[in-house]
């Protein structure tokens, strides 16, 4: 007899990293109990020994997302023990690395429709520009200059990725970060 196995139990961080994966190729909308459950091979019981509901689940996604993919840059001392260029190269190389920018599109979109995915998202972004902000204040940039290469950072680090990503190879992309930070921290 062929029997599938099944595992008995799953923790939470289970179930919300496979929730970050579904966000990685589809939408919110796709995020289902049963779905979470199959792509985890237990059954969906085990989701309500963490979560209340589907709402606490995408709660708790949205916390889950910020503290994984945000603060895993913005709180690293590591990172922010660096020289301002190093750092920001660093950073971006970790994102890159990591891909941490592809629940962006899925991300941007449920924010269309969801009050807290929409205040999860401006806080995201707001953390993402302060760290861009100090390091352009450490190298020495005036107000405005700190604001448009900061803005820049972001819009290209959040979507190069999705909008570049069939014109300029991957591989290319990286080989150039150093170039284009060293470019947006040069006076």
């Amino acid at each position: 007899m062929n029997e599938k196995k099944v595992s008995r139990g799953k923790s939470k961080d289970d179930w919300l990293e496979v929730g970050l994966d579904v966000l990685g190729t589809a939408s919110v909308a796709e995020i289902s109990v049963e779905a979470l459950a199959k792509r985890l091979g237990i059954a969906k019981s085990g989701f309500y020994w963490h979560f209340k509901d589907r709402r606490e689940y995408l709660n708790q996604l949205l916390d889950y997302w910020y503290r994984e993919i945000i603060e895993v840059i913005s709180e690293n001392e590591q990172i922010n023990e660096l020289e301002p260029v190093t750092r920001l190269i660093t950073a971006v190389e970790m994102i890159v690395r990591h891909d941490l920018v592809k629940y962006e599109l899925a991300l941007h979109q449920w924010a269309t429709t969801d009050k807290r995915a929409e205040k999860i998202m401006r806080k995201a972004n707001r953390v993402r520009i302060e760290f861009a902000k100090s390091i352009f204040a450490e190298l020495g940039f005036d107000d405005d200059e700190i604001e448009i290469r900061s803005m820049l950072t972001l819009i290209y680090q959040l979507w190069e990725e999705p909008t570049l990503n069939r014109i300029v190879s991957r591989k290319r992309r990286k080989a150039l970060i150093g170039k284009r930070i060293r470019f947006l921290t040069s006076k």
